[in-house]
């Protein structure tokens, strides 16, 4: 880009700008280098500075102890022949002169901490059994307790596969059922209050196992029916290509309920799920509030 005769002071008043502008920069930058460079001089001179004091404060204990040194071993050697010209007149032998002579020193017993692991030390001055250990045999096994439920051991659950093995336990708690109610009705025939106290704990278990056949019959119901969902809703993904949907618990427990319905009404019995309906409408109503029933 050209620029025009009215804008050219102004493009070299920027270029002059620009100009002072670098050489301040070099300048500062020169400046930061040589105060860089002062400092690490004198701390150069000062580390000098301090290891040659560290030597020379090495240098005269070193001295010190060297003439420390010289005069004990100078007294030393005055002593021993002090203590040999003694012996001689005495005829008593200079070792054993030496030795009397000399002072008696503090030894301290050095005690060494025995390692983690390491051998027992043993005197052999004496005869030792070597210490009872009791065999690894001899050890007991402990046996922990394994739940299968809950064992990585017993493999994973299959529902379908243990409905069929153990099919045979309905028959066996149908056999029992009818056991009971033969035993209740033995029971009633007896007038004291021992058998109609038995009597009514047998009813009792007889409600109990109705109860849980029943609850046992709905759940493989809801069951079968989230198997049958699940198949349909896999058939439709292949044929059809649409996004697999997964129902909820609570979706196929309200299907299952429909289908219920729809074959009720197909043998004309609606009295038990309109009295369930009357009810559950009259527990809402109570649960709203007085100006709004």
């Amino acid at each position: 880009m050209v620029a025009g005769k009215s804008q050219r002071p102004l493009v070299r008043s920027i270029q002059i700008a620009r100009a002072k502008r670098l050489v301040e920069e070099d300048s500062k930058r020169v400046a930061d280098l040589e105060s860089k460079k002062l400092a690490n001089k004198q701390a150069a001179e000062s580390l000098a500075a301090q290891v040659q004091a560290r030597a020379d404060r090495q240098a005269a204990v070193a001295s010190a102890a060297a003439a420390l040194w010289g005069s004990q071993a100078k007294k030393r050697i005055e002593a021993s022949k002090h203590t040999t010209a003694s012996a001689n007149m005495l005829s008593v032998p200079i070792s054993t002169a030496g030795a009397a002579s000399e002072p008696t020193r503090d030894v301290k017993k050095v005690i060494k901490k025995r390692k983690k692991g390491a051998p027992m030390e043993v005197s052999n001055r004496r005869a030792r059994a070597p210490p009872c250990r009791p065999a690894a045999s001899a050890k007991k096994q402990i046996i922990a307790p394994r739940d299968p439920r809950f064992d990585d051991m017993s493999g994973s659950l299959d529902l379908d596969l243990f409905h069929h093995k153990y099919a045979f336990l309905e028959e066996y708690r149908a056999s029992e059922l009818e056991d009971m109610r033969t035993q209740v009705s033995k029971l009633r025939r007896r007038r004291d209050e021992r058998s109609r106290n038995q009597a009514a704990e047998v009813e009792a278990a007889i409600k109990r196992q109705l109860q849980e056949d029943k609850l046992r019959t709905r759940l493989g119901e809801l069951r079968d029916e989230e198997l049958a969902t699940k198949k349909e809703e896999r058939e439709k993904v292949r044929t059809t290509g649409k996004i697999p949907f997964f129902h909820k618990r609570g979706a196929v427990r309200k299907q299952l309920m429909e289908k219920r319905k729809q074959t009720k009404r197909g043998f004309g019995s609606k009295q038990p799920d309109e009295r369930r309906e009357r009810k559950e409408a009259a527990r809402e109503k109570k649960r709203l509030p007085r100006q709004r029933r």
